[in-house]
Parts: structure tokens; sequence; C-alpha cells
């Protein structure tokens, strides 16, 4: 008999606010090596800086820190540290590129003093982390993250063929602000409809073209070609990163669009977030866009795949004229039944 393993990634990010960046830390996990991540140096004007890295530094500075790893587990334990690049997630929110993900950003500028470390349980060490901003950087935010991954796969209990092991991921973010002129700039790409199992999703195509990190928010509306509001739904995004675009799912509930051309109206309000050494949020702006959202057939199929019967549109009515045509034939067949009787009861009698 096969058996199956599967690897879950776990990844150990505790949120730092205000700006949900990401800060590394985690928890014992009984009898196993935990590690956490946190900047040795910080600057105390800048809350954010105590709990990951936040830098402001000219094209072409370098700047030198460490990182102190700790092993907060119950066993020796060693880690591969390597630096990634931050993207937007696909519902809005910072994440982080994978080892083997091209680094072209921060993650580029990142250099560590040394790429595994291996700790005793309850003890720490200091690795030294150098960040050269290129002289080609341009003015804004840039994100990225230094991962310790910790090369001891756990396998919780299990039974049966279908075997899980698990490895644990622990990020501490690196913000770097490079000075100059650098404003938030949002642009709706487009939208398109989806969804499955009865729920109804549009998809938004937004893309920050500015150089700063936004959460947007505002409110999302679907007309008919009447002008009658469909649905709607109110918008609370998380960060969008400079130079990113995602695709943010917006639910509208209890509503399923039918085969057709609608009206989606987007209205958002958005700038530059307070963060690091930005103690001022920038000017407000607003994107107000209506586009049209073309509904296929097959579309609306798909938002009903998988879900119950009772969810599944009615069919359509037959046109009038067919149902007056069949009620004229019922009766035709009904007064020639009649006659034959009564012709037939006429010749017996």
């Amino acid at each position: 008999m096969r058996r199956y393993t599967l690897l879950l990634i776990v990844l150990a990010a505790a949120v730092a606010a205000p700006t949900g960046l990401g800060a590394g830390s985690a928890g014992s996990t009984g009898g196993e090596a935990s590690f956490a991540l946190t900047p040795v140096h910080f600057d105390r004007s800048v809350r954010e800086s105590r709990s990951y890295f936040v830098i402001k530094a000219a094209p072409g500075a370098t700047v030198s820190n460490s990182v102190r790893v700790f092993n907060v587990g119950d066993t020796p334990g060693t880690i591969a540290l390597y630096p990634v690049d931050a993207t937007t997630g696909a519902t809005s929110g910072a994440v982080y590129e994978g080892r083997n993900v091209a680094r072209r950003d921060v993650g580029r500028w990142v250099s560590l003093g040394s790429s595994r470390v291996t700790l005793a349980p309850h003890s720490s060490t200091q690795v030294p982390v150098t960040v050269h901003v290129p002289a080609h950087a341009v003015p804004g935010d840039h994100l990225g993250g230094i991962v310790a991954q910790n090369l001891q796969l756990s396998a919780p209990p299990q039974q049966g063929d279908l075997h899980v092991r698990i490895r644990h991921l622990t990020i501490v973010a690196v913000e770097v602000q490079v000075p100059g002129p650098a404003s938030a700039q949002l642009r709706l790409v487009g939208v398109r409809p989806g969804g499955a199992r009865g729920f109804q999703y549009v998809y938004v195509k937004l893309e920050n073209t500015g150089r700063l990190m936004m959460k947007p928010h505002g409110l999302f509306v679907v007309r008919n070609s009447k002008g009658q509001i469909i649905g709607s739904a109110r918008l609370n995004l998380d960060l969008i990163l400079p130079h990113t675009s995602i695709e943010y799912p917006v639910l509208l509930r209890g509503h399923v669009l039918d085969p057709g051309t609608y009206q989606a109206n987007l209205r958002l309000a958005y700038n530059g977030i307070a963060t690091g050494y930005r103690k001022k949020a920038g000017p407000v702006k607003h994107l107000s866009a209506t586009l049209p959202l073309h509904v296929s057939e097959a579309q609306q199929r798909q938002v009903y795949k998988g879900a119950p019967p009772a969810k599944a549109p009615a069919a359509k009515g037959l046109p009038s004229y067919a149902l007056w045509a069949g009620a004229a034939t019922f009766l035709l067949l009904l007064a020639a039944v009649v006659l034959l009787g009564i012709r037939q009861w006429a010749r017996r009698s």
C-alpha cells in the first residue's frame, strides 16, 4: 500500500502594529526547537524598530545592525537564515516570497553574517546584518524580511497512509525608507466576475503605482442596466505595497448576477500610511471609477458549481405565446375526445 507524505509550512509571524509588516516570534512547541528573531539595535524614537528593522537610508548608503536569534524551545535546533522580498497578498497585507524566488528589492540589499545557526535550548546569538541601498534605489517604501527556517521537520502523531510533516518558518521584517519625493497613487485596472458554491464574487484588480504603502478603504457597488443597485460591499483593505497589484475578491452577499452587463462603481480613499520615520500619513486621495461588468452564462454556472440544488437558478419560464399555444392544443384534444364519446353514445342508443 502506498504511503503519502504532505509537507506543511507553518509561518510564525506576529503582527507588528500599526502597519502589520510582520515581526518574527514563536512560542515553545513542547519538546522541539523553536526560534524567534528581533533586532539587536533599535531607534528609541521609532516604536516599530523594537520589533522589526526600520531603516532610513539614502541611495548608496550602507547600514549595519544585527539580528538576535533565540531558541525558545526545549531541544537543540538548527536554522537556515536568508533574506527575501515582500509583496502584497491576494487579499492585501504584506506577505513574504519563498527562498527560491528571485530577489530584486530589499531581499537583494540584505547580507547576513551567517546562513546557518545552531543553538542549545533557551539560548541566543547575534548574527550581523548589513543593508546596502543601491545608488539607483527610488525614494519611498521598500519591504523585505529575514527568514529563519527550522531545518528540523516535525511530524505530529498520525495514522493511516497520509503523513504530514511540518516546516516552521519565522520572519522578521526589514523596512527601508529611502528619502526623496514619494507619494501614494492607486489605479483601478479592471473588474471580473467569479465565485463558486453559490457565492458571487467580483474581483477588483488594483495597482499601487506610487512609492508609498497604503491601506485603501471605501465602497463597491454593482448596478443593473436601469441603474438599480444589485449588490454592494464596504472595503477595508490592508497593506498594498508599492509597485504591486492584486485582484481583491469582493463578496456580494445574498446576490448572484444573472448573465448580462452591469456597471461596477468603485470609490476608495487612500494615502501613504504613517510608518517608521514617517510620523504623519500623507494627504488623502480618492479613486472613483465606473467600469462595465460582463457576466456570461458560463460564469454564472461556475458560481453555482458545487452548490446545493436548492441554490441553483430556476429554469427560465416559457414565453407567453408558448403557454397559450399549449393551452389551446390541450382544449382541442379535450373537445375531440368529448365529441368522439358523444358519437359513440349516439350510435349505441
